[in-house]
């Protein structure tokens, strides 16, 4: 399920830099399904998000209690 697996420093706008690193997958919209993950809030990834759409970010809940 994960082909690519990186980590990048993370900077949320308006918040001081705090020098979290987060991991990140590159998926395609039937990956929340087919794990068996929902989306809490928000959304999740669709056939709309497109190389050239602007970028989307689905964060899981420990990366929301650190950063909000």
């Amino acid at each position: 399920m994960e082909d690519n697996n990186n980590g990048w420093g993370v900077q949320v706008q308006g918040k001081a830099d705090p020098h979290l690193v987060a991991s990140y997958i590159k998926v395609n919209p039937e990956y929340f399904d087919s794990v068996g993950t929902r989306v809490v809030l928000g959304r999740g990834i669709t056939v709309k998000d497109t190389a050239t759409s602007p970028t989307v970010a689905v964060v899981n809940e420990a990366f929301v209690r650190k950063l909000f």
